[in-house]
């Protein structure tokens, strides 16, 4: 709906970045009240994913290609740190309970297509790049995801059993 897209946009308009910008712990999570703590940002970015999403792979193949640092440039999280994904304070990104989820200085980034493309934005200074050089490939290339994304991701969910030792969904 509407309103789940607009959650998404954050910070919401007339917030100062300044009092968006607090970091997550997990002391800060022991209450419900204070879920929404999680959506303020701090740097380096921070991706909310797991081993076993196939849509998270997506955006964990362009870090490590890239060779960002998981540290310095994108930091890779578990939702089971924070309580997993139906947990109050990952509802509070991502309020669809999905991974993966990148959480920036702008705000939380669900989908992993979005979050493919706004991470070769932001590090497109590093190679490889990525990107198809010519219009028919970047349209072909856009074609493959969007077919994986409507028709195969969806299909392959079924195939994989959520146990541990990636946490509670």
């Amino acid at each position: 709906s509407l309103a789940h897209a607009s959650a998404f946009l954050l910070p919401s308009v007339g917030a100062s970045a300044a009092g968006l910008k607090q970091t997550f712990t997990p002391s800060t999570a022991a209450s419900p009240a204070s879920a929404a703590t999680c959506i303020t940002m701090s740097s380096p970015p921070t991706l909310w994913d797991m081993p076993v999403s196939n849509n998270g792979a997506r955006c964990r193949l362009i870090i490590y290609k890239k060779g960002l640092s998981t540290t310095d440039d994108v930091q890779i999280k578990s939702p089971a740190d924070i309580g997993g994904l139906k947990s109050p304070q990952y509802l509070a990104m991502n309020p669809q309970g999905l991974m993966p989820c990148l959480v920036t200085e702008q705000g939380a980034i669900p989908e992993s297509d979005t979050i493919a493309r706004y991470l070769l934005d932001r590090f497109e200074a590093k190679a490889p790049s990525f990107k198809p050089s010519t219009l028919s490939a970047r349209t072909k290339s856009e074609i493959i995801t969007r077919l994986h994304d409507t028709y195969i991701a969806g299909n392959q969910q079924c195939l994989y059993k959520l146990v541990p030792p990636f946490g509670k969904f």
